[in-house]
């Protein structure tokens, strides 16, 4: 769990999203393979913009608007809004991509005449909506006139209504339409498919004032299992898990696994050495770099301990919680942690452990900064996500955002094992969602994660019921976010029971959802996927 409080880059950005079933933007036909190429007549310079990997997740299409000179290339990825062209980000593949938290205007078709707003390029202004363009491929009427201001200089776009882009440039130094491709956006009729549902559960902590003893986290347990759950996330620090060195406290985590496999349900488990914001390895050891061999050497006797008790209810293993926010924060720390972990996963192997290996990453930064992942994945044999909607400003993202999150996540798993290990959004009031919004993004996550029949392996949401004060301080302090009230409130309104052990609405949606889902014969995907 985490929050980033600053974004990353002013430059890195992304996305693009727009329900299914609307026309294209009057000013952008958003075909992918679509292509406008201006040239100046005078020196036979071009500017070519064209529209690449249109596509389709869930209910939602994004497509990379690609300007290119003989000098210089940006890949915007953009969306529609209405009339407008809204900007999402930019893509920097193969390096990296960013979303922005929030989209921005970029050409607003609907404004009148004389408007000017902030882009993410710059100060962007409607000069005119009855601009003539006579160009080598005809003349057009009615466009309309844009001016960009970056940091001094200026640039004209001249969108003709259903045509796309025109002419760029000013009067002293034109680009006019030599050739295009102009073809409306249909979204693609997919292939539904069917499968298996994912397993869902939840944390079934018990109630802050609840019977914390053995008996006690089997009844809460078993509450959940009877409200559908049929899949865990187990997480421990390496040094809860030694605590002293060479002395071992497998008993909790050993305990939850047995009880997985005995009452039938799936599991995650998590070894937390990196942990989000820091690493969580023994005191004694807290001064080496991951790489150092007397902490990789002293991992693998953990990991060589711990293997004897995973049992076959263990689907998923992940040795770093969060690793990208991490390794965002220190990108030259990388080597070594693929070093140490490639170790460790060398280790599990050694002792006869034949569950996938990997590392849970954020998708919050994710989305803020793929470049960790692109790096880390590909010797993951599993990918892992936590999954919580919270902007740097702890304000919430929009609900509607859930299809194409998990879309994303489904698609950057490439067809490896795929686990939400913590899914979440605060109950409180100060996040603007409140019990009800919490109530929805539940319904939305469970309506989406069935529409992946087969490609998502399990989804635990975290918590069942809010943590007590005491424990709410001590995560405030693991993450490193004593300086932030906000944490706090966020961290103790994740539950589906008050403090005081009332249900939240969200607890009724989750089990009636999860219960169908442990009981479907099968899944269906979207007929577009």
């Amino acid at each position: 769990m985490h929050l980033r409080t600053t974004f990353a880059s002013p430059l890195l950005l992304l996305v693009g999203l727009a329900p299914l079933g609307k026309a294209d933007p009057s000013i952008l036909p958003l075909s992918g393979g679509n292509y406008w190429k201006m040239t100046n007549s005078y020196s036979g310079a071009q500017y070519s913009v064209s529209l690449e990997n249109t596509r389709t997740i869930g209910t939602k299409v994004m497509t990379l608007f690609r300007i290119k000179t003989t000098v210089w290339e940006l890949s915007l990825l953009v969306s529609p809004n209405g009339e407008d062209i809204v900007m999402e980000g930019i893509d920097y593949s193969p390096a990296a991509r960013m979303y922005l938290d929030r989209p921005m205007p970029l050409f607003t078709a609907s404004a009148a005449a004389g408007t000017s707003w902030q882009s993410a390029l710059g100060r962007v202004t409607l000069l005119s909506r009855t601009a003539t363009v006579t160009s080598p491929k005809g003349t057009f009427s009615n466009c309309l006139q844009f001016r960009m201001d970056f940091g001094g200089s200026t640039l004209d776009w001249y969108f003709a209504p259903g045509m796309g882009p025109v002419r760029m440039g000013t009067d002293s130094f034109s680009f006019l339409l030599t050739d295009y491709r102009s073809l409306a956006y249909t979204p693609p009729a997919g292939v539904s498919q069917t499968g298996a549902c994912p397993p869902v559960g939840v944390t079934p902590n018990p109630a802050a004032q609840g019977d914390h003893t053995t008996a006690g986290q089997l009844a809460r347990l078993l509450m959940a299992r009877d409200a559908g759950t049929r899949f865990l996330h187990l997480s421990a620090s390496w040094k809860e898990l030694e605590p002293s060195p060479g002395t071992f406290n497998f008993a909790e985590l050993r305990r939850y696994m047995d009880w997985a496999k005995q009452y039938g349900m799936k599991a995650a488990l998590t070894i937390k050495t990196v942990d989000s914001t820091s690493l969580s390895v023994p005191a004694d050891l807290a001064s080496l770099p991951l790489d150092h061999p007397t902490l990789t050497t002293r991992f693998k006797a953990l990991l060589a301990a711990l293997s004897s008790g995973i049992t076959s209810a263990v689907t998923h293993i992940n040795i770093a919680n969060e690793a990208n926010t991490y390794l965002d924060a220190r990108p030259q720390a990388i080597a070594a942690f693929l070093s140490f972990y490639l170790a460790g996963v060398g280790q599990l192997k050694a002792s006869g452990v034949t569950a996938p290996i990997g590392v849970t990453f954020a998708y919050s930064d994710f989305r803020r900064n793929d470049a960790t992942f692109r790096v880390v994945s590909p010797y993951c044999e599993q990918i892992s996500f936590t999954y919580y909607p919270l902007r740097p400003d702890w304000t919430l993202r929009d609900i509607a955002d859930v299809s194409w999150d998990i879309g994303e996540m489904v698609s950057a798993a490439s067809g490896k094992p795929l686990a939400l290990t913590e899914v979440g959004y605060p109950s409180h009031a100060t996040f603007g969602g409140g019990t009800a919004g919490q109530s929805s993004f539940y319904a939305a996550v469970l309506d989406e994660v069935k529409l992946h029949p087969g490609k998502i392996q399990g989804v635990s949401f975290f918590l069942m019921s809010d943590p007590p004060e005491s424990v709410v301080e001590a995560i405030t302090q693991a993450y490193s976010q004593a300086g932030s009230p906000q944490f706090g409130v966020f961290v103790g309104s994740l539950g589906l029971f008050t403090v005081a052990d009332t249900a939240k609405p969200a607890w009724n949606t989750f089990s009636t959802k999860a219960q169908q889902l442990a009981t479907a014969a099968s899944c269906s995907s979207r007929a577009i996927y």
